[in-house]
């Protein structure tokens, strides 16, 4: 292969990796807008489904410390 060659299969390589990163970063943008929405419009249900999440996991923390320190 020429040096010529190498270079335009280099840029070719480059564009595309920016464009696939571009479009990363849009959906990226796209998904955490719409988890903010969900979340300013459920919140709520979000604390309530958190503080529920979090004794859960305790609770079987606490019981898991329990069973270790007999």
């Amino acid at each position: 292969m020429k040096p010529e060659d190498i270079l335009e299969q280099a840029n070719q390589t480059a564009k595309q990796v920016k464009s696939l990163y571009n479009r990363a970063v849009e959906k990226t943008c796209e998904g955490s807008k719409a988890a903010d929405d969900l979340l300013h419009h459920h919140t709520y249900k979000t604390l309530v489904t958190g503080m529920l999440v979090g004794v859960v996991t305790g609770y079987f923390l606490a019981q898991k410390c329990r069973c270790c320190s007999r």
